[in-house]
C-alpha cells in the first residue's frame, strides 16, 4: 500500500458521498422506509458490486486521490434493523473488494480509506460501553486493514466514540485519520455538544492522528472550525482537512425541526433540489485551503461533479 500522507505539492482530494448516488443508481430494498434505504447501499457491496465499484471509478476519474470504502452503515446496529447484524464482516469485506477493484482498474494510484463509522445512527451519541465500542471497531478494522491504505474514523459525533475508534485503528499499524462531525452552527462543537478544541485534546491523550478533519456538517460550520484545526496543524505539524455536506437544509434543521439555520444561507448557492452547486462548494473549499487545509473532499450531497470542480480549482 502507498504512503497515505497528502501530496506536498498541493491539496489531497477525497471523494464525495456514496449513499445518495447508490439510491439514484437503483440500490434499493423493498419494504424499507426512505430514511433506511441507505441500508440498501451497503447491501449493494455484495448484491450489486459493479454499481459500487462504478461509483468509486467515477470519483477517481473526477480527480479524487482518496476513495472511502462503502461500509458506513455496515454496523451491528444498522444491519440489525433488517435482522442482518450477522453480515457485518461479509459486507465490510465486500466493501473493501469493491474499492480495491476500482483502485486496480483505474491504475492503482488512488488510495483507499477504510471507514470506521459511527456505531449508532449518524449524529447520535453512541449509548455503548467503551469496551463494546472497541470490540466492534476491532472487528471492522481487522477486516479492512489488509485491503486499505489507511483507516478513517469518520463522522465522530462524540469524544468517547472517536477515542474508541482511534485507539483500535492505531493498533493495526496503519496510518489513521480522525474526522469529527460538527453541529451545524458557528460554535465549533461536536454533535454531542463537546467543543472541538477539547475533542482534539482528548484524542491526543491516545496519540496523534496523521490527519485531523471535520465532516458531514454544513460548509459554514466547517469554516467556523478551521481556525481550531489550523492551531492543531501549527502545534503538531500534521495535516488537517474537511469534507462538508451539500444540503441547503442542514442536518441540524432536519434533526431538530427548526425552520431556519443558525447562519446566513444564500439560496443562489443551491440548485432546485437544494444541493449546493459545484461553484459554490469550491468557494468554500478555497477558504478552507487558505486556512491551511491540506485534505478536502465532499460528504453527503457532494457528487463527482463537485469533486471534478475541486480538482480543477485546487
Amino acid at each position: 500500500m502507498e504512503e497515505s500522507s497528502p501530496r506536498r505539492s498541493g491539496i489531497t482530494i477525497m471523494d464525495g458521498g456514496m449513499g445518495h448516488l447508490l439510491k439514484e443508481r437503483g440500490a434499493r430494498t423493498p419494504g424499507l422506509n426512505f430514511d433506511d434505504q441507505f441500508l440498501a447501499g451497503v447491501l449493494a457491496n455484495a448484491e450489486q458490486p459493479d454499481v459500487v465499484s462504478g461509483i468509486h471509478r467515477e470519483y477517481i476519474r473526477a480527480g479524487a486521490d482518496v476513495i472511502t470504502t462503502n461500509n458506513f452503515v455496515a454496523t451491528k446496529h444498522s444491519l440489525g434493523k433488517l435482522g442482518l447484524d450477522g453480515r457485518v464482516v461479509e459486507l465490510t469485506e465486500a466493501a473493501a473488494r469493491c474499492a480495491r477493484r476500482a483502485q486496480i482498474e483505474q491504475g492503482g494510484s488512488v488510495r483507499i480509506a477504510g471507514c470506521l463509522p459511527p456505531l449508532r445512527d449518524s449524529y447520535r451519541v453512541a449509548d455503548l460501553a467503551c469496551d463494546e465500542m472497541r470490540k466492534q471497531y476491532d472487528g471492522i478494522a481487522r477486516v479492512l486493514a489488509p485491503s486499505v491504505d489507511f483507516l478513517l474514523c469518520e463522522t465522530m459525533s462524540a469524544v468517547k466514540e472517536a477515542k474508541a475508534a482511534f485507539e483500535v485503528a492505531s493498533q493495526t499499524g496503519l496510518p489513521v485519520w480522525v474526522s469529527f462531525s460538527l453541529e451545524d452552527s458557528s460554535k465549533a462543537v461536536l454533535r454531542s455538544g463537546e467543543s472541538l478544541r477539547d475533542a482534539i485534546d482528548q484524542i491526543q491523550t491516545i496519540g496523534v492522528p496523521e490527519t485531523l478533519l471535520v465532516n458531514c456538517c454544513a460548509c459554514q460550520a466547517i469554516s467556523a472550525a478551521m481556525p481550531i484545526l489550523r492551531e492543531f496543524k501549527k502545534q503538531s505539524g500534521l495535516n488537517i482537512g474537511c469534507y462538508g455536506n451539500g444540503f441547503q437544509e442542514t442536518t441540524t434543521q432536519w434533526m431538530t425541526g427548526t425552520a431556519t439555520p443558525s447562519f446566513e444561507v444564500n439560496p443562489e448557492d443551491y440548485d432546485s433540489g437544494g444541493i449546493i452547486t459545484a461553484e459554490a462548494y469550491c468557494r468554500y473549499a478555497r477558504q478552507w485551503a487558505e486556512m491551511e487545509a491540506t485534505v478536502i473532499g465532499g460528504c453527503c450531497g457532494i457528487g463527482p461533479e463537485h469533486i471534478r470542480a475541486l480538482k480543477n480549482t485546487m
